[in-house]
């Protein structure tokens, strides 16, 4: 199984990064990257059938995405964000620095 996890284009649409994700083994992901990247043409002329009101269907250039590294990445933002809930629930209200440091109402914040 596979998905589409986000496509780059260029300002005119002359060509687009594909990135897709997929579900199995490295064998498994390689044997699709490799069909896509073989029928990008046919997969191009199939888009350009259904979107008919376009003026130009950009190139396919297909990447394969390294989605548990942005799964990684995801759990990273979120722990930090809990981090910093923790963080300004503990400073009891005062307002802080970019390094969490409180400072008074008077000081300049720099």
């Amino acid at each position: 199984m596979y998905a589409f996890t986000f496509t780059f284009t260029s300002p005119d649409l002359s060509y687009a990064k594909v990135f897709i994700s997929v579900l199995g083994n490295s064998v498994e992901r390689r044997q699709v990257y490799v069909w896509l990247c073989a029928n990008a043409g046919q997969v191009r002329y199939a888009l350009a059938k259904r979107l008919k009101h376009m003026k130009r269907v950009p190139d396919l250039y297909f990447k394969l995405a390294d989605s548990q590294a942005a799964a990684d990445l995801a759990n990273l933002m979120d722990e930090l964000g809990d981090e910093r809930m923790a963080n300004e629930r503990g400073a009891g209200g005062e307002d802080q620095d970019q390094d969490g440091q409180a400072f008074e109402e008077g000081e300049k914040e720099g």
